[in-house]
C-alpha cells in the first residue's frame, strides 16, 4: 500500500470557517500539498487547452472556468501519453449500456448512427460507434461510451 504524506501551509488568521462542506474542501485543497516520492506529476484544473508538450501533467479538464474558491464543472481527466491526451475512464470506447428509450444522451456517451469528433488539442480522430450488443428490448435503447466529444454529425 502506498502512503503519501499531506502537508499544509499556514492558513491566514483572518480566514473564516467555510459555510459549506464544499467550501471547506476547497479551503483544504488550497492550503494542502501531497508529497509523492520519485517522479511527481503536476495536476492542472482548467477549461483552457493545455500545450501538447505537457507530458508530466494530469489535466482535469472542466467545462467552465474555475472561479474563486471553486474548481469548475469537471468534464474529463486526461494524461498525455505517446503524443496524445488519453482519457481516464472506467469504460472503453464502444462499451454499451441500456437506458430508457428517449433518454437524453450527452458526452461522454453517444449513439449508433453518429460520428463523434473530439477537441483538437486531444489528438484524437473521429469515432463512429458500429457495434450493438444485439436486439434492443422494448422501451429501452443503447447508449455507447464514446469519450468526451466536442461535436457529432
Amino acid at each position: 500500500m502506498n502512503e503519501y504524506p499531506i502537508t499544509t501551509e499556514t492558513v491566514p488568521a483572518n480566514i473564516c470557517y467555510p459555510p459549506s462542506v464544499q467550501a471547506l474542501i476547497n479551503l483544504i485543497a488550497e492550503y494542502s500539498k501531497v508529497h509523492i516520492e520519485g517522479d511527481p506529476v503536476q495536476y492542472l484544473v482548467s477549461n483552457q487547452a493545455i500545450p501538447l508538450d505537457s507530458s508530466a501533467v494530469v489535466w482535469v479538464q472542466t467545462s467552465s472556468p474555475p472561479g474563486a474558491n471553486e474548481y469548475g464543472t469537471p468534464k474529463v481527466i486526461r494524461l498525455y501519453v505517446s503524443g496524445q491526451w488519453k482519457e481516464f475512464a472506467p469504460l472503453r470506447q464502444g462499451d454499451a449500456i441500456l437506458v430508457e428509450a428517449g433518454s437524453q444522451i450527452v458526452a461522454p456517451w453517444g449513439q449508433l448512427g453518429y460520428t463523434y469528433s473530439f477537441p483538437a488539442d486531444t489528438g484524437l480522430g473521429n469515432y463512429t460507434p458500429t457495434l450493438t450488443p444485439g436486439s434492443t428490448p422494448e422501451g429501452l435503447m443503447y447508449k455507447i461510451y464514446v469519450g468526451y466529444w466536442s461535436s457529432k454529425s
